[in-house]
């Protein structure tokens, strides 16, 4: 993956990441492009991950504001021997900045949540 940034004039990143109760996580990824066209294209494939039937149980819905987002809460992923598991993803580009925002935890994830949260990222930039 590393290689694949460096040729598409990736410049620098920026993460956050936090815990709240026992199981949920949540990451946040400011990744910042030389161009804002290496930006879109960079964004646009993360974005074929949110509508991908394997990752999500809907296409994902159009994050307001963001002209090319997409946010998305998943179905259960239940393996034996895991812990059942929800996700949810947010992926958007403003400029030359690709944001993805990943939040784990083993109850459901709510759209609203993952929407605001996004749109709280959106606002920074």
């Amino acid at each position: 993956m590393l290689e694949f940034m460096m040729a598409s004039d990736f410049r620098r990143v920026a993460c956050a990441s936090w815990e709240q109760g026992e199981y949920k996580s949540t990451f946040i990824q400011l990744i910042q492009f030389r161009t804002a066209a290496a930006a879109n294209e960079h964004a646009t494939g993360q974005l074929h991950y949110v509508a991908g039937e394997d990752w999500s149980s809907e296409s994902g819905d159009a994050l307001k504001g963001s002209g090319n987002g997409h946010y998305a809460a998943s179905k259960l992923r239940n393996k034996p021997g895991y812990l059942q598991m929800y996700r949810a993803r947010a992926v958007f580009q403003r400029g030359d900045v690709m944001v993805d925002i990943f939040v784990f935890d083993t109850k459901r994830i709510s759209k609203n949540e993952i929407r605001t949260l996004a749109e709280r990222q959106l606002e920074r930039l």
